[in-house]
Formats: structure tokens, sequence, C-alpha cells
């Protein structure tokens, strides 16, 4: 019975994280198919580890106040009316330095976990969605940047990195570059399990902002694009996309997807207690560089 529920557990995650039944049973494959080195019923046995680290590492993300609507001390400021437009403008365009570089760690990733062959394989697909296969070409920074730029007139493109952003995405490098693979693993999940989070983070700044500026807020989180069970709603089209869009689409599609294909290809290598605790490690190393980074901003771009 316990077999049975860690294979459901993983069954419903990778479900739940792909768009066809096709995708299903080549992920299925993928995992349990002839090059597996164990059998079906070991491999079952073996997911039950990870499936209760992702479950702590989930709690320890939700608790982490930082991350939160009502603990992010940017959001708090806001809330507080000591956010002047200059300081969300600062906020926002350093921001924008972790979506411009996600390629850069993804491909790190790929390269140092190379022998990881289903990670490897999710890893190019997330690469490749980033840069716009379902995008018309146009990769996903240059949607947001475009939009910050054509809704509030909000021009990022020139900002320079502050020390803090700086040392936070150079950790994230050393980190990607140095570690074990067990420990990058965590880094790569830590950077795509807190993208929900930091996007409703980023989406309130955003309509603060807006309202400092005395427009129209550009993220409705009742509109049909949030609201819509149907995902062309929210797909975003190469010449035909918002802020709104843009925000519904990556917090109820492209990121889940992110997360959870990550996690069901690591039930592949994640199989030993060593790699779990190294892999919860390079989590909380992401996590803890992401504080510092939050806190540092709420006092540097004052």
């Amino acid at each position: 019975a316990s077999e049975h529920g860690a294979f459901s557990q993983l069954t419903q995650l990778i479900v739940s994280s792909c768009q066809s039944t096709r995708e299903v049973l080549s992920i299925l494959l993928l995992l349990i198919g002839p090059e597996a080195e164990h059998c079906v019923a070991e491999r079952h046995e073996s997911m039950k580890p990870l499936l209760q680290s992702l479950s702590r590492l989930d709690l320890r993300l939700r608790s982490e106040s930082c991350m939160t609507e009502e603990g992010n001390p940017a959001l708090l400021r806001v809330t507080r009316n000591t956010a002047t437009r200059g300081y969300l403008e600062s906020v926002l365009a350093q921001y924008t330095f972790l979506p411009a570089t996600i390629v850069e760690f993804l491909k790190i990733g790929a390269v140092r976990l190379k022998q990881w062959k289903v990670v490897k394989t999710e890893l190019e697909r997330n690469i490749a969605e980033e840069m716009g296969t379902i995008t018309g070409g146009s990769s996903h920074f240059e949607i947001l940047r475009g939009a910050l730029q054509n809704e509030l007139l909000l021009d990022v493109s020139s900002a320079k990195a502050t020390v803090e952003t700086c040392e936070f995405l150079n950790s994230i490098r050393v980190g990607l570059n140095s570690e074990d693979p067990s420990f990058v693993a965590g880094i790569l999940y830590g950077l795509e399990a807190s993208a929900i989070p930091e996007l409703t983070i980023v989406a309130k700044l955003i309509n603060a902002y807006s309202v400092s500026i005395a427009v129209n807020t550009p993220i409705d989180f009742e509109s049909n694009s949030f609201t819509s069970p149907n995902k062309q709603d929210r797909r975003l089209v190469n010449d035909k996309y918002t802020l709104n869009r843009f925000f519904a689409a990556h917090l109820l599609d492209f990121e889940v997807g992110h997360k959870q294909r990550l996690a069901a290809a690591f039930t592949t290598q994640l199989v030993s207690v060593r790699r779990i605790a190294y892999f919860e490690q390079g989590f909380e190393y992401l996590l803890r560089d992401m504080v510092i980074w939050w806190k540092a901003l709420s006092i540097s771009a004052a």
C-alpha cells in the first residue's frame, strides 16, 4: 500500500504538470523505461524520501515571511505608505535581473547535471520555453520588459545592477558551478519553487507602481486571464500580450509546470539519503540568498 501511495503521488505530480496524455506517457517511460536501474516496485519505494523532502521544502518556503505578501519587505513599504515612485522603479528594475539571468542558470544546471539524463532533458525543455518556443519566438524576459515599457513607460533596459543584486546572482553562479550535483539540483528547484510567490510579490509591486503614476492597475487577479480554466485565455502570443496575461500565464501555467516537471525528473536521481540531504542544502542556500537580497533591496532602493 505504501509503494502504491508513493507511485500515486508521483503520477499525480506528472499528470498535473503535463499538457497532454502523450507528454505524460513520455515522462513515465523515461522514469520506468528499459534503462532504469531498478525494477518498478523498487523505484516506487525509493521515491518516498524525495516526495517527503519536496513536502518539507514547500512548507519551508511558505514559512519564510520574506516570500509572502504579508512579510516581504518591499511590499511592507507599500502597506506602510513609504514606497515612493522612485523606490518602486528601483526595486522593479533590480528584480528584472533575475528573470534576465534565469536561462543562464538553467544552462549551467544542464551542463552540471548532464549525466542525469531525464533532468537534463527537462532543463533543456525549460530553456527552450523561456526563450520563446510557445511565445512566438519572444523570450519571457523580453515580453516582461516590453510590457513594462508599453503599459507603464517603465524602461528597465538601461538599469544597472546594484552591489546587492550582483552578489545575489554571483552567489547562485558559484553554487551552480562548484557544488555537488545534488546541491545544484536543490538550487534549481529553489529557483522554480520560489517563482510563484516571487512573481505574486512582483505583480503587487507593479500594481503599486501604477498607482504612484496615476494609471489603472495593469494586473487584475479577478480577470478572465486568472479565473478562466481555459489556458488559451492566458497563453502568451508574440505581439498580443499584457502584464495581466504575462503574470496569469506564469502564475497559473508556466511556473507550475516548471516546478512539477523538474520534481518529477529528480525522482530518477535523488534516491539516497545523502543526495536528498545535499538537495535540501542547495534549496536552503538559494532561499537564504534570496531573502538577503529582498531585505537589501528594501533598504538600498530607498
